[in-house]
């Protein structure tokens, strides 16, 4: 049979731990009801603006694809020069939004296509290190500073970007075309052997494609 619980005295209230932190807590609240108050209110006000600047953040991304498509018609046209001009004034205003990646990624590839390959290879880095938000357009950077190594005739350097960029992504379309740039670029510097692995390389794990191809004809010239 249960024993009924015994109430305890106000004395044994008193002595009791629990109630004796229970008693403290509710001492504390009011004592410091508005310093907490202070405290939510402050929380609330961190939470509104976050979710006032993710809703700001949306419209700016918007906005700034929108304002893109001048540019980005002049870049697709081929006029660079003129491309570069209006990229860097539009970058400048879109500054760490999705338009502005873009815009980034574009503006490093008329530098490229107008020969200045110290620009580009600003922008391309930029790119990665700011932005880096589209597979695609990282690969393609990641090739793009091979492609001005190359251009420089730096070609160890190039043929080891490639293969860094042939590597991070493996599954990509580009990754076999990376491959056959990091071998030319070998051949040039009499690196046979290097070059010679990566055309079999190619042949092997992309045989349907057209590098595939490329790579079959490299080495029957280097009589592999």
């Amino acid at each position: 049979m249960l024993t009924p619980r015994k109430h305890l005295t106000k004395k044994e209230l008193h002595k009791d731990p629990v109630m004796n932190k229970i008693s403290q807590f509710t001492d504390y609240v009011q004592t410091n009801q508005q310093v907490i108050l202070y405290g939510i209110v402050g929380l609330l006000v961190i939470i509104a603006t976050s979710w006032g600047y993710m809703n700001y953040s949306k419209e700016r991304d918007a906005e700034s694809v929108n304002k893109l498509a001048a540019p980005e018609r002049v870049y697709f046209s081929g006029d660079y020069r003129e491309a570069i001009r209006r990229l860097e004034k539009y970058c400048a205003e879109y500054e760490g939004t999705v338009g502005g990646g873009m815009g980034t990624f574009y503006m490093a590839n008329a530098y490229f296509n107008t020969d200045q390959y110290d620009f580009a290879l600003q922008y391309f880095n930029q790119y990665l290190d700011d932005y880096a938000d589209n597979e695609l357009f990282v690969m393609s950077s990641l090739m793009g500073i091979a492609a001005c190594y190359e251009g420089q005739n730096k070609y160890e350097e190039a043929a080891k970007q490639y293969e860094k960029a042939a590597g991070k992504f493996p599954s990509s379309h580009l990754a076999p075309e990376s491959m056959i740039g990091a071998a030319r670029c070998y051949r040039m510097v009499n690196q046979a052997s290097n070059a010679k692995a990566l055309y079999e390389k190619v042949t092997k794990e992309y045989p349907e494609t057209s590098a595939a191809r490329d790579a079959k004809n490299a080495l029957d010239e280097i009589g592999a």
